[in-house]
C-alpha cells in the first residue's frame, strides 16, 4: 500500500492526551472529527522529499550580509532531520 506524509496541526493537549490513551479509549479532546479535519487540512509532503530540519537550529543571520554569517553545507548536511527523507518516493 502506498503511504503520504502528512504534516498535521493539532492543539498540544489532544496531542498529549492520544499519546497517554490506548487504542480503545477516546477522548473528547481526540474526536475522530477532529482528527480528520487536522489530516484533510493537514500538508502532504511531496515523495522523495528530503530531511526536513529546522533551519532555526543553525547557527546563522539570515539578514546579514556578511559571508561569516551563511550556513555552511556542512552544518546542513549534520542538523537533525525532524522527518526523515522519503526514501521509498524516492526510489520511483
Amino acid at each position: 500500500m502506498e503511504k503520504v506524509n502528512v504534516v498535521i496541526e493539532i492543539p498540544e493537549e489532544e496531542y498529549r492526551i492520544i499519546l497517554l490513551s490506548d487504542k480503545t479509549a477516546m477522548s473528547e479532546f481526540a474526536s475522530k472529527e477532529a482528527m480528520m479535519y487536522a489530516i484533510k487540512n493537514g500538508t502532504p509532503l511531496p515523495k522523495g522529499h528530503g530531511d526536513l530540519i529546522d533551519r532555526n537550529e543553525l547557527a546563522v543571520d539570515y539578514t546579514s550580509s556578511d559571508w561569516n554569517d551563511y550556513v555552511s553545507v556542512e552544518q546542513i548536511k549534520n542538523a537533525k532531520a525532524i522527518v526523515e527523507a522519503d526514501k521509498e518516493g524516492a526510489e520511483e
